[in-house]
């Protein structure tokens, strides 16, 4: 994966992880979006997920949100539900990646203990997946 030489392994499984958290969030909301009919927002939203896939290197992700843009400018909404599949199914690549590649805990993880604010590096979006993941803090 790209971002492992661009950021260094211990940056990029941390961007990873939180992009890991936020994607399905993302494309639930494009999902909801098209199914309001809403092509302003389902555009927005596709852009806005297109530019983190860029930031992490997730190029096929990048290229199906490229393709649900250009559906949205050329009105071709019969083919969104497989563009949403496309998508979803990169986004599931990527997290079956992530999962094989960082299967060890990340430094100073306490695999044996219950969850929760262990972490300030992983205080943001991702927190919650990583303490429940790697169990590194007692509640």
């Amino acid at each position: 994966m790209a971002a492992l030489g661009r950021y260094g392994e211990q940056h990029a499984e941390t961007f990873l992880r939180m992009f890991i958290d936020d994607a399905p969030k993302q494309i639930d909301a494009i999902k909801r979006s098209l199914a309001d009919s809403n092509m302003a927002q389902l555009k927005a939203s596709t852009h806005g997920l297109k530019g983190v896939c860029a930031t992490i290197f997730a190029e096929e992700m990048r290229q199906r949100c490229i393709s649900i843009e250009q559906a949205c400018v050329n009105k071709h909404l019969n083919a969104m539900p497989a563009l949403l599949q496309d998508l979803e199914r990169a986004f599931y690549d990527i997290k079956e990646f992530s999962e094989s590649t960082f299967s060890q805990p990340p430094p100073g993880a306490r695999a044996s203990r219950p969850l929760l604010g262990c972490c300030p590096e992983n205080s943001d979006r991702g927190a919650a997946m990583h303490h429940r993941r790697w169990r590194c803090q007692e509640m």
